[in-house]
């Protein structure tokens, strides 16, 4: 069987939308459970991109215009992924985060924003070997979301 021929080479996708995110842009992460497929965006979901695959599960997300990584896909989350990295495993429930004081609607924001990017960084650090340098670039930009 022939490999795929790949579109546009990795090393051509650029970084330096990251380098420069504030925090101020928007962050989206969403699960899609019928697909079972895990998206986190560094820009909004209207935005055109296209997924660059770097394994069977891991993909980068990147503007075609430009080539600026601006997130990442994880297909297969919880089917394959989740079981081949433990470490998120226990992070992915929300039976984990008992005892926390959620007293208004504002809280529990404020608690969902804050479990959605600490989960987000988990699975950008299990993806590491797979994603290379793009993935030191997207862990630093979520460190000010």
């Amino acid at each position: 069987m022939v490999s795929p021929k790949q579109l546009i080479s990795p090393s051509k996708l650029k970084t330096k939308y990251l380098a420069s995110f504030s925090g101020h842009e928007p962050f989206f992460f969403f699960y899609d459970n019928e697909a079972d497929e895990l998206v986190i965006m560094l820009i909004s979901p209207d935005t055109e991109t296209t997924v660059h695959y770097v394994d069977k599960n891991v993909g980068i997300l990147f503007q075609p215009d430009n080539l600026e990584i601006v997130g990442l896909q994880v297909e297969g989350f919880q089917k394959s992924f989740i079981p081949s990295h433990n470490s998120l495993q226990d992070a992915w429930k929300l039976s984990s985060s008992k005892g926390v004081p959620l007293d208004n609607l504002g809280d529990l924001s404020m608690f969902i924003r804050e479990k959605q990017i600490t989960f987000a960084l988990k699975v950008i650090r299990a993806s590491k070997p797979v994603l290379g340098k793009p993935a030191k670039k997207l862990e630093e930009a979520l460190e000010y979301a």
